[in-house]
């Protein structure tokens, strides 16, 4: 059983209507603004504020146990949004939708990789995100933690362990017949909020 983040706010409900490739325009998301300002809605402000460019829907996200015997698997959901503010496109090469993004926790000081989804191996047109858009996405983490089994998953040590999404190939330019395809936007737009798993062991 999946569970999805906690909690989830009534701005990203308000925004579950995706246009093309995902992508939600400027507008609705002013629209959606202007309507839980004037309705009272819960607040939209995060518990930790933070300038990323990738944000998630909440700051705490369960993942459940699956299986038993020799392999135990986790699942959860992360639902999250990318605000593209670079000022041109945004390229997102893929196979069938699935592209390159990781998870990593904050480990004494530094940030370390505890799971990336298994992509297929094609080559699609690129998810093109246009200037001041947003793109709604999902990560899906299915994982095992030992045995001969993929992708791995790492659980970070505690509930309070920060953790983040980054993306790994997110372009400002695209080529196909390049390599690479083109040059990564900067790292501090491809990474997101800091957030938590609250693991159920």
């Amino acid at each position: 059983m999946y569970l999805v983040s906690l909690p989830l706010t009534t701005m990203s409900r308000l925004l579950r209507r995706p246009g093309r490739n995902g992508v939600v325009p400027r507008t609705l998301l002013c629209a959606a603004a202007i309507a839980a300002s004037t309705i009272g809605c819960e607040s939209t402000i995060p518990a930790v504020v933070e300038d990323t460019a990738l944000v998630t829907d909440g700051t705490g996200f369960r993942i459940e146990r699956e299986g038993g015997g020799r392999h135990i698997w986790y699942g959860g959901e992360i639902p999250y949004s990318f605000t593209n503010r670079t000022g041109s496109k945004v390229y997102l090469p893929n196979c069938r939708g699935g592209f390159d993004v990781t998870l990593e926790m904050e480990k004494d000081g530094e940030w370390v990789h505890i799971f990336s989804p298994i992509l297929l191996d094609c080559l699609s047109p690129p998810i093109v995100i246009e200037p001041d858009e947003v793109y709604e996405t999902t990560l899906r983490v299915v994982g095992c933690l030992e045995g001969n089994c993929g992708p791995r998953l790492v659980l970070p040590p505690s509930s309070s362990t920060p953790v983040r999404i980054v993306w790994g190939d997110a372009l400002s330019s695209y080529d196909e017949d390049a390599n690479p395809f083109g040059e990564l936007i900067p790292l501090e737009e491809r990474v997101s909020n800091r957030f938590t798993l609250q693991v159920s062991r």
